[in-house]
């Protein structure tokens, strides 16, 4: 991640609002065409294999590779064409000429690469295959940034960082193919029409729920720029990059999720553990992530000044606005793994399609009107709150779980509070931005901990549940272990 970030604030500063903006849009279009994500694939291995590999059936992984990577590379191949094809009609619509053909063209190699690449990484978690995740994550991540560095000062413009990404993702297919078939020796089968039918029965549903929350995600930076200057569109961008750089942890930590909540489903013994195994996780989460986004929120103008400068004026009241409300999204997100892992798929789709709607009339009625400010609205206000009022109603409906809310309000309350440490150090030191994040961070990590305590929030319990729930992600489990041991100080 730190890579990623070093890349990402280099780029940005080198290219300015209006050249990140080409950059902004053309991945956007790219990710309209993508839109499918890895079509179903990719949650179908991280779920199938989880419960094969248990199972040990070595066979159907072998089968399920086979056939999920042939229905993947033709249909992602085939997007890929059409986005090349139908690069200067878009260009058209968004008000650009020949440099933006070029960089819509030039992104259109990442339908392709990325709808891959996601699947292989979801592989990877089916497997349990912690340690090669981070060492993909770490290979793809340097070598994007790495090229889009390099590319950037040579002159390139929009076109360095999208051929970064696509450099990475290359690397990142082929690694993640020569880890999964040589650490369990594993051969390609001939695929097979009939088990790709029973495949696509599951993948499908998934797919289109993908399409809905995809597109709803790449729709925003498309229409803001036919109605706003690309600046205003690179200042939406840097916001979304800088409020992204935690959904590193998020969607490893999701990784270690759906395989677990597949293999409570697929046990019968653990079948009625599973309530409490939802509550405890969306308890966890909470408790992980609600100190870094509100740190975030708070802290946005110097976040933003200091990575990437105040040219993106705009950028600190985006950023703030979308960490505030990120964590609504992704406790919607972390919901419906449920409902996948409980073969709930048809059901994803219906409410990721009630979202979509959603997010459709928010876009129509605010951006035109309110430019970039209402793409932060539609996409990280009414979005996120609606998934998770969408999904909530969901297990409560089809699995009969209630989720606990209270505790997680409780946590919500506790952040809250240990953010009003924050006021003195904001006061104090003001325009001394970097001094400013350091003693904030500090004052949350000394502060939270003893607050969740106080409030009992934080038992034994919980902090034997955080550590194994992290336990295979490098990085965030030797910060969750640390802070863990600080805290059992305060626990009575």
């Amino acid at each position: 991640m730190l890579i990623s970030a070093l890349a990402f604030i280099i780029v940005a500063r080198l290219l300015g609002p209006s050249s990140y903006g080409l950059y902004v849009v053309a991945l956007a279009i790219a990710g309209v065409f993508g839109a499918l994500s890895d079509f179903g694939v990719g949650q179908s291995f991280n779920k199938f294999i989880a419960e094969y590999h248990i199972r040990k059936e070595k066979r159907k992984i072998e089968e399920l590779l086979s056939d999920g990577l042939t229905v993947l590379v033709i249909i992602s191949a085939a997007l890929t064409i059409l986005a090349f094809l139908l690069s200067g009609l878009a260009a058209h619509y968004v008000g650009g000429g020949t440099q933006t053909v070029v960089a819509i063209e030039v992104a259109s190699l990442l339908v392709f690469l990325t709808m891959v690449f996601s699947a292989m990484y979801h592989a990877l978690a089916g497997f349990g295959m912690g340690k090669d995740i981070a060492i993909v994550t770490f290979s793809q991540v340097g070598v994007q940034g790495g090229v889009s560095v390099l590319l950037a000062f040579l002159g390139f413009g929009a076109l360095a960082p999208l051929l970064g990404f696509e450099a990475g993702n290359t690397l990142g297919i082929l690694l993640s193919l020569a880890v999964i078939y040589s650490k369990n020796h594993l051969s390609f089968r001939r695929p097979s029409v009939e088990r790709i039918r029973k495949l696509l029965g599951f993948a499908l549903p998934l797919a289109g729920s993908n399409l809905m929350v995809s597109f709803t995600y790449y729709v925003p930076p498309v229409v803001l720029g036919i109605f706003a200057a690309t600046a205003v569109v690179g200042n939406f961008g840097v916001a979304m990059r800088l409020n992204n750089f935690i959904g590193v942890a998020t969607e490893s930590i999701s990784m270690a999720i759906l395989p677990m909540f597949s293999a409570v489903v697929s046990i019968r013994a653990l079948r009625r553990k599973l309530s409490s195994t939802y509550n405890n996780v969306m308890y966890i989460i909470f408790i992980l992530l609600a100190p870094a986004l509100a740190y975030i929120a708070v802290l946005a103008k110097q976040i933003s000044f200091i990575l990437v400068g105040a040219t993106y004026s705009l950028a600190p009241m985006y950023l703030g606005i979308m960490s505030a409300f990120l964590i609504f999204g992704i406790f919607g997100y972390y919901t419906s793994l449920l409902l996948i892992g409980a073969g709930k798929v048809k059901s994803v789709f219906a409410y990721n399609t009630i979202i979509a709607l959603v997010q459709v009339i928010s876009i129509i009625a605010l951006i035109p009107t309110l430019k970039g400010i209402g793409a932060v609205l539609a996409l990280f206000v009414i979005n996120p709150l609606a998934t998770a009022a969408i999904f909530v109603y969901g297990v409560r409906k089809l699995l009969k779980i209630r989720t606990n809310l209270i505790a997680l309000l409780k946590v919500v309350v506790a952040t809250a509070i240990s953010m009003l440490f924050l006021v003195p150090v904001l006061l104090l030191l003001q325009n001394m931005y970097e001094l400013t994040l350091l003693v904030s961070a500090a004052v949350i990590i000394l502060v939270y901990p003893a607050v969740l305590a106080y409030m009992k929030l934080l038992s034994k319990k919980e902090v034997d549940t955080l550590r194994g729930v992290t336990a295979d992600i490098p990085l965030i489990s030797k910060a969750v272990i640390l802070l863990t041991s600080y805290a059992s100080f305060f626990i009575r």
